[in-house]
């Protein structure tokens, strides 16, 4: 992820929430830590979504088997 989006995240959470908690009873030390970790909790979901996925861009495809993985392991010993 780049920093714009990072950036723009923060800024739209802590204007909309953390006056929400500070209403709430929160102090506003309470309210930027809690931002700061749904931020981190989001980049993090992100990321791990990121990961789920091969990237086509930078993955060599081996042309004849036809299959990503086949430098790796030989797909006759999967079961």
């Amino acid at each position: 992820m780049d920093y714009d989006f990072k950036a723009n995240l923060t800024t739209v959470l802590s204007t909309y929430l953390i006056p929400v908690l500070v209403g709430y009873g929160f102090s506003s030390e309470t309210s930027n830590a809690l931002v700061g970790v749904v931020v981190a909790l989001v980049i993090i979901g992100f990321n791990m979504l990121n990961e789920m996925f091969t990237s086509k861009h930078l993955t060599k495809v081996d042309d004849s088997e036809g299959s990503v993985y086949s430098e790796c392991f030989d797909e006759d010993d999967v079961a």
